[in-house]
């Protein structure tokens, strides 16, 4: 396994560490900052094709993967959604928004976290 690779290990071991935090509620949220810009996903989605995709709720946009509701997952929504929440608590789980987001956050913490194993599996069995 080459050097490039054990980088994106622990880049992804770092959007993990971030991501507990915002499913534990830390700090690390911030009022109208989406997952992406917490949790540094943006480069994950280009390691890890298809992740954002594959999620059952996925809008349909990588920019707003979060749709508006369970019933309206359009992209345009999406947007619309992102955006006129920006000044609330876009994690409240007492909002259906907000739920849907942290779904989205548990998902990629469970893919992320199988991707680390393999990822970590293939390097050991690459070093003997």
């Amino acid at each position: 396994m080459s050097r490039l690779e054990e980088m994106r290990i622990v880049s992804t071991e770092n959007s993990i560490v971030r991501l507990k935090k915002v499913i534990a509620r830390d700090s690390i949220i911030v009022s109208g900052i989406g997952l992406c810009a917490l949790c540094d996903l943006t480069d994950m989605f280009k390691i890890h094709k298809g992740i954002i995709e594959n999620w059952q709720y996925f809008s349909g946009s990588k920019s707003y993967p979060v749709p508006m509701s369970y019933h309206n997952n359009s992209e345009s929504g999406a947007k619309f959604k992102f955006n006129s929440t920006f000044d609330e608590d876009m994690y409240d789980i007492n909002t259906e928004y907000g739920q849907l987001r942290m779904h989205l956050a548990n998902y990629l913490l469970e893919e992320l976290t199988e991707r680390v194993k393999a990822g970590k599996k293939n390097l050991a069995e690459s070093k003997e």
